[in-house]
C-alpha cells in the first residue's frame, strides 16, 4: 500500500513542478506590447515616398487607417534620391520608389 502512495506523491510533485515552470514562462500581453509597440493593428510609422506616387499613396493610407483605427502612417513625399538616402541612413523604416538598389547601395 505504501508503494501506491509514493507513486501518487511523485506524480503530484511532477505535476506541481511542471505547472510552476509553465506559469513562470508565460508572459502577459502587456509585456509583449511594450516590446513591440508597432504592429499591423496599432502604432505609428514614418515612410518616405517618391512624389510621383502621392495620389495613389494618399488613397492607400486613408483606406488602411480606416480599416485599422489604431494605426497612423506619416508619409514624407520626397524626390526618389532622398527616399533612398533615408533608407540607407536608417532614418526611415520603409520607402516607396520606382527603382531597385544598385550594387553599392546593397552592399551598404
Amino acid at each position: 500500500m505504501k508503494l501506491y502512495w509514493k507513486i501518487n506523491y511523485r506524480t503530484l510533485l511532477l505535476v506541481v513542478f511542471f505547472s510552476s515552470i509553465i506559469v513562470t514562462a508565460c508572459k502577459s500581453s502587456e509585456n509583449e506590447e511594450d516590446k513591440f509597440p508597432d504592429t499591423m493593428n496599432r502604432g505609428t510609422i514614418h515612410i518616405s515616398v517618391d512624389e510621383s506616387f502621392k495620389p495613389v499613396i494618399d488613397e492607400q493610407v486613408q483606406v488602411y487607417e480606416s480599416n485599422h483605427p489604431g494605426t497612423k502612417i506619416i508619409v514624407h513625399y520626397k524626390p526618389e534620391a532622398e527616399c533612398l538616402n533615408d533608407m540607407l541612413t536608417d532614418s526611415i523604416r520603409m520607402i516607396i520608389a520606382t527603382r531597385y538598389f544598385n550594387e553599392d547601395e546593397i552592399s551598404i
